[in-house]
């Protein structure tokens, strides 16, 4: 399993922030307390006329507003910015995990997992101008706009789900040079959660067909020749090696550079049409002996003649095809 984790960069400008939002909400609830107070005194007591009950009314409806957007950047802080989210892959499948740790306890706040063969492509977002970025004396707004959660990497699905990942911290400098540099280091922490999840999609990928190709050459004989030849056919390349005078013959890449059966055998890459024209087709070479196949163990033995006739029959049939 490979994990990566990622973690708040200015954990001590977001802790600062913090704490002057909650001073800022907590004379928010004292304002509130008053005005309900009052509101109550007034319908008790009746110092106040009709109109002044409204005008308490639209009091404690307006600390009401302000509050929620209050409590809503305390809940997005703790879920967004004091966490920390982990990727983890193992056997293809991409885990992620949001977590909070407290009192020495990791709390998971959101997690999901994909299958790295279903993604179709990752984005990094571009950059979000909030609103105290252009308002920057509007203070109470600064600091509730601060926790506003912005997650910059959107993982796109094949079949067109989205998952958005990694929370945005943007530290507010006031110089544009410092904004350009922290926006470099963000663009660097991105872009490698973002390669390491395609590299092991990769990876993973190249294992399955790895695998693929080994059972390919584990087939019975006469499958594992017709599967060789029809591969040499149109991927128009073969790999030639000599064993006691014999040619052996294979096919595919990938299964010659990194299959461990063909570790200890040297094959040389050879065009089909060069092949065909220069060894297949001269009348001294048709009664030579040809290993196609060969996985280490056994692979089946042909003349020259019967390897010629059996690709012309293949590549006929695959005109006819064509053609139909």
């Amino acid at each position: 399993m490979k994990i990566l984790t990622y973690k708040n960069l200015n954990m001590g400008e977001t802790i600062i922030n913090f704490l002057i939002l909650l001073f800022q909400q907590s004379i928010c609830i004292g304002f509130l307390l008053i005005y309900i107070y009052l509101d109550y005194t007034v319908y008790i007591q009746k110092d106040y006329e009709y109109a002044g009950v409204i005008i308490l009314v639209i009091h404690n409806i307006v600390c009401l507003i302000i509050n929620f957007f209050y409590l809503r950047a305390v809940k997005n802080a703790i879920f967004n910015f004091f966490t920390y989210e982990e990727y983890k892959i193992n056997e293809g499948r991409l885990y992620y995990e949001k977590k909070l740790k407290l009192f020495k306890k990791d709390f998971c706040l959101r997690k999901f997992e994909i299958n790295l063969s279903d993604i179709d492509s990752i984005y990094v977002l571009s950059e979000k101008k909030l609103i105290h970025y252009r308002r920057r004396k509007a203070g109470l707004q600064r600091y509730i706009e601060y926790f506003t959660p912005y997650e910059r990497i959107k993982i796109k699905l094949i079949d067109e789900k989205e998952y958005f990942i990694c929370n945005y911290v943007k530290k507010p400098e006031y110089n544009e040079t410092y904004n350009e540099a922290a926006e470099a280091v963000f663009q660097t922490i991105a872009n490698n959660i973002k390669d390491f999840i395609l590299e092991e999609k990769e990876n993973y990928r190249f294992q399955k067909e790895l695998e693929n190709l080994e059972e390919k050459y584990n087939l019975p004989v006469e499958e594992r020749y017709n599967f060789i030849l029809n591969k040499i056919i149109d991927e128009e390349i073969l790999f030639v090696a000599r064993k006691d005078g014999n040619y052996i013959i294979n096919g595919i890449y990938n299964a010659i550079e990194y299959l461990e059966i063909f570790k200890t055998i040297y094959f040389e890459e050879v065009d089909f049409y060069m092949f065909y024209v220069n060894l297949l087709s001269k009348k001294e070479n048709q009664d030579k002996k040809v290993l196609v196949g060969f996985n280490g163990i056994d692979g089946k033995e042909v003349t020259m003649s019967k390897l010629k006739d059996d690709i012309n029959e293949i590549r006929d049939s695959k005109s006819t095809f064509l053609n139909n």
